[in-house]
């Protein structure tokens, strides 16, 4: 009976810590996301994120996701590359 009781407390305690990290990973996912991250932006990106690269791209950029392994990050360029044409609309322009 003990150890049953035992064995349930560590169920409850484990999960306890595992709900507690995905809430502090989403937090610092949020922040890292929001519009208002455009210093240290590298190139033409207009805002940024450490895991995911450009957000969105200063005007007349066209933003493009490169791939690198299983990971995708945004890159804003003058031109798209070789394959790629370039769409505009109002609020963001993107190769295809």
């Amino acid at each position: 009976m003990h150890l049953r009781l035992i064995s349930w407390f560590f169920i409850i305690l484990n999960f306890m810590e595992y709900i507690g990290s995905q809430n502090a990973s989403r937090g610092r996912r949020q922040r890292r996301m929001h519009p208002n991250v455009s210093q240290g932006c590298q190139g033409g990106c207009a805002t940024c994120s450490d895991y995911n690269g450009c957000l969105s791209c200063k005007p007349r950029l066209f933003f493009v996701l490169e791939r690198i392994g299983m990971k995708q990050i945004g890159v804003c360029l003058s031109s798209c590359p070789s394959g790629y044409y370039g769409t505009r609309y109002p609020d963001i322009n993107k190769c295809t």
